[in-house]
């Protein structure tokens, strides 16, 4: 009984190959997101904004249990002309109390607004070094690591099998 199809050890080293440009790919887009959003972070004006409303997000997950959010209307202002962005936190929990909480006490907060001079309504609300400014890097950093573990154990034991001439059963 065979566990892994015919031919398996002659295409596991062009599949670790290709999953290792894959994750150069990936760090290379990630990078220059990350550089993209330093340049952002430090050339954007910044603006002080204020929650001027906020409301839970409620959701279901596949298994029927009620995820909880949070989304807040940010007032701002630049250059004497009055803006508002909706800002959505994008990380639910199964723990509706504690966004209650935060929904009903963010009202009245402050909140850094960094917006492009050339069109103030292109914003990111309280940027720094946290997922949802830095969220597109991570996860590409994440998806680097994984497909070059895998790639290079592909590649690894593919030329290992076709150099000794082994054949999996």
């Amino acid at each position: 009984m065979r566990i892994f199809p015919e031919g398996a050890a002659e295409w596991l080293e062009p599949v670790g190959k290709t999953f290792c440009i894959i994750a150069a790919f990936a760090v290379v887009v990630g990078f220059v997101w990350f550089v993209h959003l330093q340049y952002i972070w430090h050339k954007w004006p910044t603006t002080d904004g204020i929650v001027s409303d906020s409301r839970l997000v409620t959701s279901k997950d596949d298994n029927g249990t009620t995820l909880c959010s949070a989304s807040y209307r940010v007032q701002y202002s630049v250059n004497g002309t009055e803006y508002t962005y909706d800002d959505y936190e994008h990380v639910s929990s199964s723990d509706c109390a504690e966004w209650k909480s935060k929904v009903s006490s963010a009202k009245g907060t402050h909140r850094t607004v960094l917006y492009d001079p050339e069109n103030p309504k292109d914003v990111y609300v309280n940027p720094g070094y946290n997922f949802n400014f830095f969220g597109l890097p991570f996860w590409c950093l994440c998806f680097s690591v994984v497909f070059t573990f895998a790639g290079l154990v592909a590649w690894g034991l593919g030329s290992n099998m076709e150099r000794r001439g082994v054949h999996l059963p």
